[in-house]
This record gives structure tokens, sequence and C-alpha cells, in this order.
């Protein structure tokens, strides 16, 4: 079962909600490696959706002026893609480092 977005299935998010994105609607090639990923993305009018739920990961790069898409070829290139996509994400915004020192409250916690 995909995730679902406010009651949409993950994939299917633009094509109803039509906020003049197009919705991932043409397979034009798969991705089997990092390094094809990689080839994909970053480009100018392109965006990654995933889907993240266990033993039904994907991965769709898709063009936004057509909605052409290259996907995943199956769940465990998208895991393998996906781990190493989180820890680049995690090193580049540093997640392990601590916003505030330990004098500062913890002003998460307040409720705003």
């Amino acid at each position: 079962m995909s995730t679902l977005i406010s009651g949409i299935p993950v994939f299917s998010l633009f094509s109803e909600l039509d906020h003049g994105i197009s919705p991932s609607l043409n397979v034009v090639g798969q991705i089997h490696s990092m390094s094809q990923y990689d080839a994909l993305v970053p480009a100018p009018e392109t965006r990654v959706e995933i889907e993240r739920a266990s033993e039904v990961e994907e991965i769709r790069v898709i063009k936004n002026i057509n909605g052409d898409y290259h996907v995943t070829v199956n769940s465990s290139v998208a895991r393998a893609i996906l781990e190493q996509v989180d820890q680049h994400t995690t090193s580049i915004f540093e997640l392990d480092v601590k916003a505030y020192p330990d004098s500062v409250p913890d002003i998460k916690s307040d409720d705003y």
C-alpha cells in the first residue's frame, strides 16, 4: 500500500491536486544504480518523488514540463539509493550538531 498524503497516494498527489505541476505520466527510463540517479539529479525542471513504505520503496525522477519520468527498477535499488541520499543529506545539514548550547532551554518542546 502506498503512503497517503492527505488521503492521496504519494504518486497521485500532483494529478489529484493540479497545482500546475505535471504528475508522473510516462515511464521513459529505469534507474539501476546510484550513478544513474546522480546523472538525473539535480537538473532544471526536475523533481524527485519518493515512496519510503517498507518493501515498496520507489524513486521517481520526473520532468515537470511533461511528466516523463525515470523509476527505480525495484525496491532494493530504491532502498540502496535512499540510504546514500539520506547519509548525504545528514552530512549537509549536520543533523547531529546541537543548535543551542546546553544552557539554553529546549524551546522546541514549548507549545506556541
